[in-house]
């Protein structure tokens, strides 16, 4: 556990350009995620035939999510001050994503729409995971710098809970 804490620091220390790398970096990867165990939750299979004739909207996904969430103002707060507004902001853009994909499905290349019950869970479940990739990040780095930078003190007059 310490050593994850100061990989955290680690991370933490990193120059903010760095860190928002990273999390643009794990936006574009988690909405290809989405987009993938949405198609495999409504097909019911691991590859679902689907995804393979519509492939191209995987990276269009990843591709769609951080330039939504950079027009969000998303990436110019601080996770470890974020809160409802930060949570209502990963929602606005998952709605977002999810239009723009969808109208790039049904003007694009495939020809057909994609299944509705897709569209809700790619909402959903973009929603969840970059709210929950920040909600998660949020709380780590709160712990480690608690945790790392804690500095020892001593309350005069205190009695024995001062030490």
């Amino acid at each position: 556990m310490n050593a994850a804490l100061h990989l955290l620091d680690r991370v933490i220390a990193l120059p903010q350009a760095a860190r928002r790398t990273l999390l643009v970096v794990l936006d574009a990867t988690l909405a290809a995620v989405a987009l993938w165990a949405a198609y495999a939750i409504r097909f019911e299979s691991m590859v679902p035939d689907y995804l393979l004739r519509t492939w191209w909207l995987l990276p269009a996904a990843a591709v769609a999510t951080p330039l939504v969430n950079w027009r969000l103002g998303i990436y110019h707060s601080l996770l470890r001050h974020s809160g409802s507004e930060a949570a209502y902001r990963v929602a606005a853009s998952a709605v977002v994503v999810t239009l723009a994909l969808l109208a790039i499905d049904t003007f694009g290349r495939s020809g057909s729409a994609m299944p509705r019950v897709s569209v809700l869970l790619f909402a959903l479940l973009l929603g969840g995971l970059m709210g929950g990739a920040r909600m998660l990040a949020r709380d780590l780095t709160r712990r480690a710098l608690r945790v790392l930078h804690r500095t020892p003190v001593v309350i005069y007059g205190a009695g024995g809970a001062g030490i």
